[in-house]
Parts: structure tokens; C-alpha cells; sequence
């Protein structure tokens, strides 16, 4: 009788085990079911919030900038208005950039909030007693807030559009506000917000998270006034300093975000903000707790927008920030999910005027999770960005193909994990992006691919071989990247259109794995690259815009050193990306020029302090070359970027004007008519011409730093280059004639 009871429960074990870590959990994502809509994530600016701060834009700020930041809270400068009742110093440098920050904030279209903490002691009746500081008197308080509003107005053409006064209910540094004070405050402002021309609202708190009862007093009390504006709240890894508050205090908000009448605000939300001396935040327990404080926010509480306390780059527990401010955008909605067990939580959004939709989930396990979401965009690849306790520092894993509206992964064991894609209509199975035969001339088998990155095991299970590509078809918008090894690396053949052989590329049988993706809009690629130095000839500026993660520009160990991409045309340039390897700028400049001659300085980046990438956006000037200066090292290594890319649109002179790219090593004519042949070459090369360019050409051979080796005006059809006695290496070609140029690159055996 003991075996089978001893095989009984074996069996039961196993069970076990297969359904929590071996079975895909299901969780169930329903696009067409929306919670509440999105108004912003951003930061609360605190700095020194009794002295103000003596910055515009600072480093962190910036950053903010740089991460898609739609949300700016700005904590004012109270005590500088503290001399005595009504002596309000506005020259005062730090009023001053409090008004001059909001109005930034404001001519980019970022929602501002002024918060209001510690207000001067002239206006309370006990300085000193912490959380029970009273208000004398609330037409001075409402005075006090109008004052600096009309101020803004009429001296910066400021429009705060709300007014924090901060933790009135619960606080030990603030004033103690009771629920009818806090109305008779509201009431007063109505008044003279409506006298004054001002169209601020003043928020319903901010309150911590326990404080429901107070904020529910406040609205009811208030919600038909023209000046009240949202109620919102703070948490703090609940509002406590012993660990997470109980989960009913998020869904008693939730319930109460279901009856009103408008959005839930968390206008501080924040892990750090009370353990910001606690070595927790610089580890995983850090992104554990900042994303399940995320997940009780916007799921189980319905909030609708998040501004979190502090701006650390360097702390891993701020990934969860940036996940949220650069993926949760105005005007989109969080949808409904399913939750399989406690240890993964998982916030879904879509945009639907943005055509883009994001899941953000944890896995709190020690142990991997393998999980389904079903309901995803049918057919449609999701990038995965993760960070995790293995080390994952807000970094792109790849991309994740859907198969139907189902999507399979495992969830690395404690990490915090943000899947996003679009939700345009796929690609059919009859249209793939590209197409991968066997055989030369698009012949043998075939296997059709939609956008994703394709493994060696990945290819296999869908019929292709390894070693086993000879031909390719690519749809037009498209790029395909054919991998000599496994897991994309090893030498790489990247196309844009179709190739009937790849023996032509040296590339015949060689694919192990595959990258499908949509063309790049990147203005930088395969453009010439010019650097005042390069560490080897496999390290040259031309590997910074090759758009291959793989390959690098690296310069000598010395600071001020620059890279220099000529677009070929003049761009109305608003965005460059910088992906730095370990050696980064710890100060830089990015300076835009028409001529290669005179330089403008458009952004710049001091005390940078990690090798995260940069996406500096909102640049504005016309260029031509756009250069990186690299002034000072962050390493006793040099300056080090995988890809320097640039964005922007033709300028209005000359918008016919064509880029031209060479994608691969080709013996193809490019689109302007030139033919060069053999490539790769072992000792002289020949340049063939179409008749447009036959006369009064002029023709450069450029090594990877740059510099022209060889340089020939051209008349007739036919040219030879002897090049034996140059080293092996990567050369660029350029051919130009009356403001045309073509380029091609050449390799050196």
C-alpha cells in the first residue's frame, strides 16, 4: 500500500513544480477593455526645496528630457520669500530659475506642478513644531500662491498648470492642514485665480497613501469648482518605513478612482524617497520594490500619472522609472490583465492614435518563469528591455516574435522586464519582410520571415538550415542582417534589397542566425565618418555608423578627440543618439556645421556618469557635418561608440537632395553609377563610371581615420587604383560632381 501513496505523491510534487515553473503561466491581456487613461510620468524636482537651486537645466534634468519626460513637478524656493509678510524677493537667482525651469518645462509641452512644502514661518503660527504647523491665516496662504502665479504670468508668460501644497494631512516636516482648511485654502484660490486671470488648478492633496479619507472630504466638497484639480497622492514603498503597506490601501484608491469624476495623480512616486541612504536601491531589491510599488500604482490603484522623487541614473531601482516615462505616453490607456500568481505582476498599455502598445512585468521569483501573454498584437514582434539581478542594466535583450496573439518567454529569474511594439497591421504571411532561399537565384527551399530576431534554434524550427542561405528577397522598408554565427555575432552581411547571390557578398552558406527589422530613418548610416583618431584599423569611425551593435569606433587614450559624419546635404538635425561602450565621454559636445569649418555647439553633457546610451532630442539647427566632441574620458581607456546616429528631416533648399549609402561590400552598380571591382581587392581596384559622371569628377580613397590616401580628378569611363601599397583594411570611396557624391566601400586583403 506505501508504493503507490509514496508514487501518489511524487506525482503531486512534479505537478507542482510543471504548473509554477516548466508550464507557461497564462496571463490574459484585454486590448479592448481600458482601466483608466495615462496623463504623464515625469519627476518631482525637489533640490534643495528651502533654498531653491541656482540651475535652469541641470545634468538631471536633461536626462529627464532625454527620456521622453511628459510630467515636471518643481518644488518652489518658499524660504526666499521668508524676510517678513509680503516681502517677496523675485530677483532672487533661485526664484528666478524656479519660473524660468517651468517656463522650459512649458515651451515643450510638459505638464508642469508647483510644490509647495515648506511655507515661510511668517506665515505659520509655530515654526517649529513639525507636522503641526498652523496656518495664521488662509488669505495670506492663498495670497502667498497667487502672488508667485501673477508674478509668472505677467513677467515669463508662465502658466503652472497645478499647484501641489505637499502631505498636509500626514508629514513631519510640513504644515498640518485639516480637510475644511484645505477647502477653505481651495476656495479662497478660486477667488483670486478668477480676479487675476490665472486658469491654475490646485490639486486635492498630496496626501500619503492612508490619507483616502481626507482626499475623499476634500473632493467631495470641491469637485464643481472651476480650480480644483485632480486628487493626488504619494507613496513611498506604500507611504511606510517598515515595507509595503497592506494591498487594500492601493485598492481602496482603486475603488474610489472608479466612482470620480476625474484622473488619480501620484505626484510623488517613489521607493528611493525614503530609502535613499539605504544600500537596497543600488541592487535588485532596489527594481523590486520601485516595480511593484508601480504595479500597485497604475493597476490595483488606477493612478494616472507618476512623478517620482529624485533623478539617480546610477541607481538600477530608476530603470523603473525610465521604463514608465519613456513608454507610458499622454493619451494612452492601461488595459485589462490577468494576474497568474503573486511573484509575477504584470501593467499593460496600448496608444492607439500612437499605434503602440507596451507590457511592463515582474518576475519577484529566485526562479525563472516561463509565461503566455495572450492577447498581444497578432503576429507582431515585442522588444524586451530588462533589468535584473544578473546584471541587466536597462538593457535590450531583442526582439520576441508573436506567434498569432500569443506571446511565449521566460522571465529571468528577479528581473523587471518591458516588452513594447506596435500595433499596426502585420506583415501577411505572403508578404514577409524578407525571404531566405537555399539556393542562388531565389530557388531551393524557402522560409518567409517577419520582423524578429531569428536564433540558429529559431531558423531550424522553421525549416531553414544552418549554413544553407544562398539568395534573399527583402521587401522594400525593410533591412535584413545575415549573422556568420549563432546568437548574432561573427561576421555580418547586412541588405535592403534583394540578392540573388550571396556568393557576390562572400557570404554564400555561411548564416547561423538572422535580424529582420524596418529600415533605418538614421541619417548617420553608412555615411562617410572623419575621426581625429582611431585605436586599430578593426576600431574605425566608420564602425560607429554601420548600425551594427557589434562594431565600434574606439580613439587613443587621450581626451579631445572628435568623430565627424558628413550627411552629404544639409538636415534640419533634432536628434542624435550616442550608444557608448564601457570607455564613454564623461563630458561632451555634440556641434553641427554646413561647411566642416565653422561649428556650432548645440548640446552639451558634463559629469556624465554611467555608459548609458544618450538620446539627446529636441536639438535644433542645420547641418551638414555633426561631430561629437569628446573632451574628457570616464576611463583611462579612450572614447568608445557603438553607434552615432542622427535624425532629422532635409533642409528647405534642398529637399531633392539624395543620401546616398552603400549597405554592403557589393560589385553592383549603386544608384548613382558607379561600379567598383574586385571588392574585397588584393592589389589595384577599378572605378567604372556611367556618362553623367565621366567628366569632371573628383575621386577620394579615405583610410579608417579619415584621411584621404588617394585623391584623382576623373575624365573618361574607366579608372584604376593601384592600392598594394596600403595595409589591409576598411577604405571608403567617395566619387563627387557638381554637388552629387557616391560612396562605396572597399576592403584591402
Amino acid at each position: 500500500m506505501k508504493t503507490p501513496m509514496i508514487r501518489y505523491c511524487i506525482f503531486l510534487m512534479l505537478m507542482f513544480v510543471l504548473s509554477g515553473r516548466l508550464i507557461a503561466q497564462d496571463i490574459y491581456i484585454d486590448l479592448n477593455k481600458p482601466r483608466q487613461t495615462v496623463d504623464g510620468a515625469g519627476f518631482c524636482h525637489e533640490g534643495d526645496r528651502q533654498n531653491g537651486n541656482y540651475y535652469i537645466i541641470s545634468t538631471a534634468i536633461q536626462q529627464m528630457l532625454d527620456n521622453h519626460m511628459s510630467l515636471f513637478r518643481d518644488m518652489f524656493p518658499n524660504k526666499t520669500f521668508e524676510p517678513s509678510k509680503g516681502s517677496f524677493n523675485y530677483t532672487d537667482e533661485r526664484v528666478v530659475n524656479s519660473f524660468k525651469r517651468l517656463k522650459t518645462m512649458q515651451d515643450r509641452g510638459i505638464k508642469t506642478i508647483l510644490g509647495i512644502w515648506d511655507v515661510p514661518n511668517w506665515m505659520v503660527s509655530n515654526p517649529s513644531a513639525g507636522s503641526n504647523r498652523k496656518i495664521n491665516n488662509f488669505d495670506d496662504f492663498a495670497n502667498f500662491i497667487t502672488a508667485y502665479l501673477v508674478y509668472g504670468k505677467n513677467n515669463y508668460g508662465l502658466k503652472v498648470d497645478y499647484v501641489d501644497v505637499n502631505e498636509t494631512k500626514t508629514s513631519g516636516v510640513n504644515i498640518a492642514l485639516t480637510a475644511q482648511e484645505y477647502i477653505t485654502l481651495i476656495q479662497k484660490c478660486q477667488a483670486l485665480f478668477t480676479a487675476n486671470g490665472i486658469q491654475t488648478k490646485m490639486n486635492i492633496g498630496s496626501v500619503l497613501l492612508w490619507d483616502i479619507q481626507y482626499s475623499k472630504d476634500i473632493y467631495n466638497a470641491v469637485r464643481n469648482l472651476s480650480v480644483a484639480g485632480n486628487p493626488s497622492w504619494h507613496t513611498y514603498r506604500g507611504g511606510s518605513t517598515t515595507g509595503r503597506e497592506p494591498i487594500s490601501y492601493w485598492e481602496g484608491w482603486g475603488a474610489w478612482q472608479q466612482t470620480l469624476d476625474r484622473n488619480l495623480w501620484g505626484t510623488e512616486t517613489d521607493y528611493d524617497a525614503y530609502y535613499w541612504e539605504n544600500g537596497d536601491r543600488l541592487t535588485w531589491q532596489g527594481v523590486e520594490e520601485m516595480a511593484v510599488m508601480y504595479y500597485r500604482n497604475y493597476y490595483v490603484a488606477r493612478m494616472s500619472t507618476s512623478a517620482g522623487w529624485f533623478w539617480h541614473p546610477e541607481w538600477p531601482s530608476n530603470n523603473v522609472h525610465t521604463a514608465y516615462m519613456n513608454h507610458f505616453e499622454p493619451g494612452g490607456q492601461v488595459v485589462e490583465t490577468s494576474q497568474p500568481n503573486a511573484d509575477v505582476m504584470t501593467v499593460a498599455y496600448k496608444h492607439t492614435a500612437n499605434k503602440k502598445f507596451v507590457i511592463q512585468v515582474v518576475n519577484q521569483a529566485a526562479s525563472a518563469h516561463t509565461v503566455t501573454f495572450h492577447g498581444v498584437p497578432a503576429n507582431k514582434p515585442l522588444t524586451l528591455i530588462r533589468t535584473s539581478e544578473a546584471g541587466d542594466r536597462y538593457k535590450t535583450i531583442g526582439a520576441y516574435p508573436a506567434a498569432g496573439t500569443d506571446l511565449t518567454v521566460t522571465l529571468q529569474a528577479n528581473s523587471f522586464n518591458t516588452f513594447y511594439g506596435d500595433l499596426e497591421t502585420t506583415i501577411a504571411d505572403s508578404t514577409a519582410a524578407a525571404i531566405l532561399f537555399s539556393d542562388c537565384a531565389y530557388s531551393g527551399k524557402a522560409v518567409s520571415l517577419p520582423i524578429g530576431n531569428y536564433t540558429l534554434a529559431q531558423l531550424q524550427a522553421l525549416g531553414a538550415l544552418n549554413d544553407d542561405v544562398s539568395s534573399v528577397q527583402v521587401q522594400s522598408g525593410y533591412k535584413l542582417t545575415l549573422y556568420a554565427d549563432n546568437n548574432f555575432t561573427g561576421t555580418a552581411v547586412t541588405l535592403t534589397g534583394n540578392d540573388d547571390c550571396l556568393a557576390n557578398e562572400n557570404f554564400n552558406d555561411l548564416a547561423s542566425s538572422v535580424k529582420v527589422e524596418k529600415s533605418s530613418s538614421n541619417l548617420a548610416y553608412n555615411r562617410p565618418v572623419f575621426t581625429t583618431s582611431s585605436e586599430s584599423a578593426d576600431l574605425a569611425g566608420v564602425y560607429a555608423v554601420d548600425a551594427n551593435g557589434n562594431t565600434r569606433w574606439s580613439s587613443s587614450y587621450a581626451n579631445n578627440q572628435s568623430i565627424v559624419v558628413d550627411l552629404g546635404a544639409n538636415y534640419n538635425v533634432n536628434r542624435v543618439r550616442l550608444a557608448w561602450e564601457a570607455a564613454y565621454a564623461r563630458d561632451y559636445q555634440i556641434q553641427f556645421s554646413t561647411d566642416n569649418i565653422t561649428w556650432t555647439t548645440v548640446r552639451e553633457f558634463w559629469g556624465k556618469s554611467s555608459a548609458a546610451a544618450d538620446d539627446q532630442t529636441g536639438l535644433s539647427g542645420v547641418a551638414r557635418y555633426v561631430k561629437v566632441y569628446c573632451i574628457n574620458r570616464a576611463t583611462t581607456y579612450g572614447f568608445s561608440l557603438y553607434e552615432f546616429e542622427i535624425y532629422g528631416t532635409a533642409a528647405a533648399a534642398l529637399q531633392t537632395a539624395k543620401q546616398v549609402s552603400s549597405n554592403t561590400v557589393s560589385n553592383h552598380f549603386t544608384s548613382q553609377g558607379i561600379k567598383v571591382f574586385p571588392n574585397p581587392v588584393h592589389n589595384q581596384v577599378t572605378v567604372q563610371l556611367t556618362a553623367s559622371w565621366q567628366q569632371g569628377s573628383r575621386l577620394e580613397l579615405m583610410n579608417s581615420e579619415g584621411k584621404a590616401v588617394i585623391t584623382r580628378q576623373l575624365n573618361g569611363a574607366s579608372h584604376t587604383l593601384q592600392l598594394s601599397p596600403l595595409p589591409a583594411g576598411l577604405y571608403m570611396l567617395r566619387v563627387t560632381n557638381a554637388g552629387r557624391q557616391a560612396v562605396q566601400k572597399i576592403i584591402k586583403e
